[in-house]
């Protein structure tokens, strides 16, 4: 195929706010301490912090725009959540810290994102539900992990996009959904249990780097229906896809993936109701030690099984060959000129390449092609082509930096 490029953007978020009110450990601010400056601010203004090491747990009950304005600006909170939303602060923004502690959303669901971006953070964000947009955060060991459902809140917008995720080989789980998230770019590492955990319905899973984790992706106990994984490349680690969904009946789409070098099983199937419907399209298995443990409904279609074992019956239009990739061992994963995973993916017509052609296998293939979130910027968000009578319509929403 040939590639093109689409962007269409739907997510529009303020810069700043109304009034600028400013922090300064050594003086020269309006403040020395950040909770000082909240206190004293309107909803809706902006608090610039200085470079400093800030020993404070703060609260934010009103729409603020906290901008770390040079390196070296931290936030250290020992055992207490580093920084709490409370009801009011929707639309708020954390931006450009270090922050050595929890990030907490506490029992509300923004109607208006919150947004938390481009910070290095030790530790974790929790509570995420309602409307909130995470992106282009560091984390060391640390996760993103939903309101838990026993609370009774859900996501109505959540996006996850272009993290960086190191587990350090000791944090549990680095992403978990519940419902209508977007999990997209990420890149997810080295956690010793769950790379990215998808539970709940609607949730969008694209386009993520996910290595070497015991269970890389999986299908969660709270996992229903309406949820889809595409175009990540799955690599190392014990189990590529994980799922374990119980007795909930849970129907996903796993589509143009790469599953690469899983040590134990590509897939590893552990239970799901017999309701229970995933279908497998359009994606790569490749060198992993063996292929699928069948005790669930998995249903797989036009995928490429190559050094991986067998699928668990013919299925429909599955080749065993090797897809030739350009160089797995320095990570490029387009596809040779004469690949037999060159337009034979599904020829269904939500399924085509974005120059419309057949649907290539692997993650660049697809209305959702790796190159559109990884090696673009700004990147698209969620792309999707749908035949609505005899037009072809393509709807889509993006965010640059």
């Amino acid at each position: 195929m040939k590639r093109i490029f689409l962007f269409v953007f739907g997510l529009c978020f303020p810069l700043f706010g109304q009034n600028v009110v400013t922090v300064a450990q050594g003086g020269g601010g309006d403040y020395t301490t950040i909770n000082d400056a909240i206190a004293a601010a309107a909803s809706g203004d902006t608090i610039e912090v200085y470079a400093g090491d800030y020993a404070e747990s703060m609260s934010l009950d009103k729409k603020l725009f906290l901008l770390g304005q040079e390196q070296g600006v931290t936030i250290t909170c020992g055992s207490n959540p580093g920084i709490r939303f409370l009801s009011g602060s929707e639309g708020s923004m954390v931006r450009g810290f270090v922050i050595n502690g929890t990030l907490n959303v506490y029992s509300f669901a923004p109607s208006d994102y919150i947004q938390i971006l481009d910070n290095e953070i030790h530790g974790n964000i929790e509570g995420v539900t309602g409307k909130m947009f995470i992106a282009h955060n560091n984390f060391i060991a640390g996760k993103i992990v939903c309101m838990p459902l026993l609370q009774g809140y859900n996501g109505e917008d959540c996006v996850i996009f272009k993290n960086d995720l190191d587990g350090n080989g000791s944090a549990y789980r680095a992403i978990e959904t519940r419902e209508n998230f977007r999990v997209i770019a990420n890149n997810v590492r080295n956690y010793y249990e769950r790379g990215i955990s998808i539970n709940g319905v609607n949730n969008l899973v694209y386009a993520n780097r996910i290595s070497d984790s015991n269970f890389n992706l999986c299908f969660d106990g709270y996992a229903t229906s309406g949820c889809a994984a595409g175009n990540n490349l799955i690599s190392g680690g014990q189990h590529g896809i994980y799922i374990n969904t119980g007795s909930n009946v849970c129907l996903a789409e796993i589509s143009n993936n790469i599953i690469a070098g899983a040590t134990v099983r590509a897939v590893y199937s552990a239970s799901a109701s017999s309701g229970s419907r995933f279908l497998f399209s359009g994606n790569i298995f490749y060198e992993n030690t063996s292929g699928v443990v069948f005790n669930t409904p998995l249903i797989y279609e036009y995928n490429c099984a190559y050094n991986s074992g067998t699928f668990p019956d013919a299925g429909v239009n599955n080749i065993l060959e090797d897809p030739a990739f350009t160089d797995s061992v320095t990570g490029d994963y387009t596809l040779q000129a004469g690949s037999p995973c060159i337009d034979t993916g599904s020829p269904n017509v939500q399924y085509l390449d974005l120059d419309l052609t057949r649907n290539d296998m692997g993650i660049y293939g697809g209305s959702h092609t790796w190159d559109n979130y990884q090696d673009s910027d700004p990147a698209v968000i969620d792309l999707q082509l749908s035949l609505i009578g005899n037009e072809l319509q393509i709807r889509g929403t993006g965010a640059a930096k």
